[in-house]
């Protein structure tokens, strides 16, 4: 009678131990990334750059740059303008902006790639995305007091990707650029 008691005691605390263990372990982080658990398959990733590679500008003028979007096969972001339906909800806008600490720089009205326009079920209505290799072109002026020298910046693009079936979670992706102020 002893030994049972004894198993039914071990395995109890090995049970118990088990159970612990999964609810101290933390749970995956979702932010910007899906999980599927089991699948060892990585979410899909922008591929992104800045060009042209030296760009130069004088203080008070604008400067294009052109922000390349390698978007992968199957999937696309959504349009850069606000998109509602009647009841004011719509699919997350890819948003550009510029991560500069400093006032020299200041974003313009940013030209968007051809988009794509179809009906959404979700949504109940038609909606614009983009999908391929794409290239913002980001007017940005340069402050009229800023003085010569080299400027470090960062484009920071705020996306939802989907693929039909699925999206992933809205996250923030930055690239770093550097601008030559001349006199």
């Amino acid at each position: 009678m002893k030994s049972i008691a004894f198993f039914a005691v071990g395995l109890l605390f090995i049970v118990t131990s088990l159970m612990m263990s999964q609810v101290n372990s933390p749970a995956p982080q979702s932010i910007g990334k899906s999980y599927t658990v089991g699948s060892k398959t990585a979410d899909p990733t922008l591929k992104m750059s800045v060009l042209p590679k030296k760009i130069k500008g004088k203080a008070g003028s604008v400067i294009i740059v052109k922000f390349n979007v390698k978007i992968p096969k199957k999937w696309h972001l959504y349009g850069i303008e606000l998109q509602e339906n009647k009841d004011g909800i719509g699919p997350q806008p890819t948003e550009i902006t510029l991560k500069d600490s400093t006032p020299t720089f200041v974003l313009g009205a940013i030209k968007s790639p051809k988009t794509h326009v179809e009906y959404d079920e979700g949504f109940e209505m038609d909606v614009t995305s983009i999908a391929g290799n794409v290239t913002f072109n980001l007017p940005i002026t340069i402050a009229e007091d800023a003085t010569a020298g080299m400027y470090k910046s960062m484009i920071a693009i705020y996306f939802q990707m989907c693929d039909g079936k699925t999206c992933l979670t809205p996250h923030e992706e930055t690239v770093p650029f550097e601008v030559e102020i001349v006199r």
